[in-house]
């Protein structure tokens, strides 16, 4: 029995020589050799020791590998700077005509703007990321702690800063809306990066909930206690 016929016996399956498999994912021999023994696809060994890979199963490598790299354009300030591109006329309209708008100065407006593009880069970074995911929550949270906390400062309610931390919450998600849309990526890709997406935020916006909580409560003066009974002053007398 020739290699061809062994591997042929394995199923219905067009399979490919290690040459032919290599040309298909643009790699040399040795980085295939090593995808195959740490299991990334799979092979199967002739009885003659010739690698064979099964065609769908090389296809199949190749699209991940492009749903990777797609997912990777997902970070970085483009994305970011579509984002806040997505805040028109009529949505900083509604923003300016808030409550609480007039308690943010110039600078701090320009601090709140700045916080928002790097959360929305955490954001990019979160979801193309497999890893490491642990120190891009803990930026996050420092940033969404750093504005709940001076929200309090400045007398914005909880729910105001809830309200506006949706309403930037918008952009962010219609941007990663649009870019996926066009990119054409797999459903199962695209709904994975939704549930990534909205873990991030809803991480964030917790933080911020906490923080401003915390902040109205060192804020808030402690009811006064009874003063003790001077001294000697005696208590009720008892009945008789």
């Amino acid at each position: 029995m020739t290699d061809e016929q062994a591997a042929g016996g394995q199923g219905a399956r067009h399979w490919l020589t290690i040459e032919a498999a290599c040309r298909l994912l643009g790699v040399d021999q040795s980085t295939l050799r090593r995808w195959s023994d740490a299991g990334r696809i799979n092979v199967f060994v002739t009885p003659g020791g010739h690698r064979r890979y099964a065609e769908d199963d090389v296809r199949a490598l190749i699209e991940s590998a492009q749903s990777t790299r797609h997912a990777q354009h997902l970070s970085g300030s483009e994305l970011a700077s579509l984002s806040l591109a997505q805040y028109g006329p009529e949505r900083l309209h509604w923003v300016q005509q808030q409550p609480w708008y007039s308690a943010f100065d110039r600078a701090t407006l320009d601090q709140v703007r700045e916080e928002g593009r790097q959360l929305v880069e955490l954001a990019m970074r979160y979801i193309s990321a497999r890893s490491a995911r642990e120190s891009i929550l803990d930026e996050a949270t420092e940033i969404a702690r750093n504005y709940g906390a001076r929200n309090a400062s400045l007398g914005v309610s909880l729910a105001d800063s809830v309200a506006t931390f949706l309403f930037f919450r918008g952009p962010t998600v219609e941007t990663v809306a649009g870019f996926l849309e066009s990119e054409n990526l797999p459903a199962r890709r695209v709904a994975r990066v939704f549930r990534d997406l909205g873990e991030f935020l809803d991480h964030a916006l917790l933080a911020m909930i906490t923080a401003h909580e915390r902040a109205l409560a060192v804020d808030s003066p402690k009811p006064a206690r009874p003063a003790p009974p001077a001294l000697g002053v005696s208590g009720p007398e008892p009945t008789r």
